[in-house]
């Protein structure tokens, strides 16, 4: 299934790992082996790596492994996780950029110090921004869907 991963891991910054217990990235501890787990050096990367996936191949993208359980089977396929380019918190007026992979207890604290208002919830959530808004996380009585202006996915 990964036979060519091999050869194209050779030459990129992402990080490959066959045949891993996934159980030790999970917050409950929970899982068996994933064929094939692949920490995504940068938005070029993923693509490349995408790109020479089957179509039949299934992948699973993770974030900070709070909000999984993966069955003690393991999995079939990929699980992909977004590396630390995928961290980046950028201000612009009253508006913060996140990437996908910051943890949403981070968020809320970089809008507190930057006197912005509005994801205060997000230091009760824990998790990543990609899977907040993926899943439209909330707590007290707000959502993610009401802060998110654009979301931008991939080239």
């Amino acid at each position: 299934m990964f036979r060519n991963f091999d050869q194209i891991s050779k030459n990129l910054k992402s990080k490959f790992f066959f045949d891993y217990d996934i159980s030790n990235f999970t917050w409950f501890r929970t899982g068996g082996k994933v064929d094939l787990y692949c920490i995504i050096a940068d938005e070029h990367e993923l693509e490349i790596i995408l790109n020479h996936l089957n179509n039949e191949t299934p992948v699973f993208v993770i974030g900070a492994g709070s909000n999984v359980l993966i069955r003690d089977g393991g999995f079939r396929g990929i699980i992909i996780r977004l590396g630390k380019s995928f961290n980046s918190l950028k201000v612009n007026g009253n508006l913060i950029s996140s990437g996908a992979g910051i943890l949403d207890v981070n968020l809320s604290k970089y809008a507190c110090n930057n006197s912005l208002q509005g994801l205060e919830f997000f230091s009760g959530i824990p998790g990543s921004v990609g899977g907040a808004v993926k899943m439209n996380a909330g707590c007290y009585g707000f959502e993610t869907k009401e802060v998110v202006k654009e979301i931008t996915a991939g080239a």
